[in-house]
């Protein structure tokens, strides 16, 4: 389990996050939502370990790893993080890519296995030798994917993974995602804008809002949530327009 208490984060003058909450369990996938500046990448970074808190902590595993005098690094936190740019190595082969994740705690020839496995696992059979360049933006993103799961990891956080896909590449990758998560899967913490994601993988979803987590539940008590500044920002990210009779 990852389990964050009354987590806040400051850059200088201004509050980013603001009393914190959350859990996630293994094989769970937690969706963040919130427009753009409400925090949720510096929640993400939190619990990668690349940033520290100004109060509160963070737990995995029941293991505390954050408080604002306690910096476990992101290796050592049984976790891996897609960010929006994907970070792959262009230099690398797909197959190296992979790999390098695997060969951190495999011989080579267990952490070869484990790549093709993977690579299969993600569509990428005989791509092995291609370079990211040469890949489109969907079968990149599954790479990034496989990379993040080779080693298996406890959890799995994503930063609007699929915002730079058209909507075709997009569902292909959902379905990725989906096939991957069933299971034994990981804890997915997925942030992202975009509802049809959210619709499509989330088990909870967390709507953020200046920092603060405003309300948490499914995606359908959140659509039906009589909260009205909820129904306005919700109505902004998915920019749907109030209807004819005023009632937004």
């Amino acid at each position: 389990m990852i389990k964050i208490d009354g987590l806040n984060k400051s850059y200088g003058s201004l509050e980013v996050l603001s009393g914190i909450n959350l859990q996630l369990k293994k094989g769970e996938i937690l969706c963040v939502i919130g427009a753009s500046g409400c925090g949720k990448t510096t929640l993400l970074r939190l619990i990668a370990g690349l940033e520290k808190p100004d109060a509160g902590k963070i737990s995995i595993d029941g293991s505390q790893v954050s408080d604002p005098r306690l910096l476990i690094p992101p290796f050592k936190r049984n976790l891996s993080m897609i960010f929006q740019e994907l970070a792959l190595w262009p230099h690398m082969t797909v197959f190296q890519n992979v790999a390098m994740a695997a060969e951190k705690n495999n011989s080579k020839k267990t952490a070869s296995r484990l790549v093709n496995e993977m690579l299969g696992r993600v569509s990428l059979e005989g791509f092995g030798d291609k370079y990211p360049h040469q890949l489109s933006g969907g079968e990149k993103q599954r790479l990034a994917i496989a990379r993040s799961l080779v080693a298996k990891p406890g959890f799995l956080l994503m930063d609007e993974p699929l915002s730079n896909l058209d909507p075709i590449l997009k569902q292909e990758v959902i379905e990725v995602i989906k096939k991957l998560m069933t299971g034994a899967g990981p804890g997915v913490i997925y942030v992202t804008h975009n509802m049809e994601e959210v619709f499509a993988l989330a088990d909870t979803v967390a709507f953020m809002d200046n920092g603060r987590i405003v309300k948490c539940g499914t995606g359908r008590d959140m659509f039906e949530s009589t909260d009205i500044a909820l129904i306005r920002s919700w109505r902004l990210l998915n920019k749907l327009e109030p209807d004819a009779r005023g009632a937004g």
